[in-house]
């Protein structure tokens, strides 16, 4: 009999073993989905934080356009300091918006005519602040720039409400009902020119005066979506203001400064 019961207590341990082998097989077969909603019972923030969208993968994919809003800002401070440019910098104050392009090329440098790409920056009337850039390409057959030279910088000081509200279409034509005129050249200089838009240009770093009468302003709209991370027109960058980058504080912070005088 003893004999009997130390058999029989031996398989009642192997069984209790194997069924504990059982169970921790299946506990280690449990599927991928499973675990994820485990985790996320037992740990919510932390997964929160895992499905969370990642928003400098917009910055990376902007790389090209963030290039252009850094180039705007090196433009624009050469011809803050350029004494060619210091009407442009005394009236600054009075612009409603500022188009920086800068490199506009010549026809023969261009596949289809002269063209260039820059940003359009609105000044709020009531706060005074300058609004995230939109972009924009600028295109004609030619500019007429002087012998020799392959490509100008470009600042256009839009002056009118009309001229901003015409920026909001899809394109338009420079002149006839929106006009535009070569901005006055030199300290101290008066004008009596009037016209919606005035441009500003200088190639290598000299004064330029090229006429932009008859341009093609036209929306960047794809570069608008890859910039801000969806679709957005310049009504929603520059009115609506539903969108921003923190790639253009420098841009707006010194165009800010210098028409404020600083």
């Amino acid at each position: 009999m003893k004999h009997v019961a130390l058999l029989l207590s031996i398989v009642c341990l192997l069984v209790f073993v194997a069924c504990g082998q059982g169970d921790k097989t299946e506990k280690a077969t449990v599927s991928e989905p499973e675990k994820a909603t485990e985790m996320a019972k037992e740990k919510p923030e932390e997964t929160a934080e895992m499905t969370k969208e990642k928003p400098e993968e917009t910055t990376v994919m902007a790389t090209e356009q963030q290039g252009l809003v850094d180039k705007a800002r090196v433009t624009f401070e050469s011809f803050m300091t350029d004494k060619d440019q210091s009407w442009l910098k005394e009236n600054l104050n009075q612009a409603k918006g500022l188009i920086i392009i800068p490199s506009l090329l010549k026809a023969g440098f261009v596949v289809g005519g002269s063209g260039g790409s820059g940003v359009l920056i609105v000044k709020d009337d009531k706060t005074g602040q300058w609004s995230q850039p939109a972009f924009y390409t600028l295109g004609s057959g030619t500019f007429g720039l002087q012998i020799g030279a392959e490509a100008a910088e470009v600042i256009m000081m839009v002056r009118t409400q009309k001229a901003v509200d015409k920026l909001f279409t899809s394109s338009f034509k420079l002149g006839g009902d929106t006009s535009i005129a070569v901005g006055p050249v030199g300290a101290g200089v008066k004008s009596n020119v009037v016209a919606d838009i005035f441009s500003f240009s200088r190639t290598k770093g000299a004064y330029a005066g090229v006429s932009l009468e008859g341009s093609v302003i036209k929306t960047k709209d794809k570069w608008n979506e890859v910039y801000y991370g969806k679709t957005v027109s310049p009504n929603d960058i520059i009115v609506k203001r539903s969108v921003s980058n923190p790639g253009s504080e420098a841009l707006r912070t010194s165009v800010a400064k210098a028409a404020a005088g600083k």
